[in-house]
């Protein structure tokens, strides 16, 4: 005999599944790709490719995952936008050639007037504590 899922657990998470759908949208609107070429499909196939569950445990862990998506997208935005930033202009780190040779080593780190790199402390001789004095 299986089990009839409780019709309200059933709308609530049917709702929730929509909150995350509308959710997802919004932020793909930002995805560099392009939201209709490449985000809005993926979105509905991966939505439709889930239609089909009835389980509730299961339909939780695909919306847990979801909002772990959800998370994780501006991230994603945030290193594909850097990276077409590099691939347009380069590296962004090279000093201009006006600058002086000094400007440049202080750029650089090592300059004069730089503090001289910090390096660890020599260890101390252990004493010894003993009782016995001699």
């Amino acid at each position: 005999m299986s089990k009839i899922p409780d019709p309200v657990l059933m709308a609530q998470l049917r709702s929730k599944a929509r909150i995350l759908y509308r959710e997802l949208s919004f932020i793909g609107q930002h995805d560099p790709r392009g939201f209709r070429e490449f985000f809005h499909p993926q979105l509905r196939q991966s939505f439709a490719q889930r239609a089909h569950l009835t389980d509730p445990k299961d339909i939780q862990r695909e919306l847990r995952n979801g909002e772990r998506i959800k998370r994780e997208l501006p991230v994603v935005y945030s290193v594909l936008k850097y990276r077409a930033l590099r691939r347009a202009y380069g590296d962004t780190r090279e000093l201009p050639a006006d600058l002086s040779a000094e400007a440049s080593q202080v750029l650089e780190g090592t300059g004069a007037g730089m503090p001289a790199p910090a390096t660890a402390p020599e260890p101390e001789a252990k004493q010894s504590f003993s009782h016995e004095e001699k």
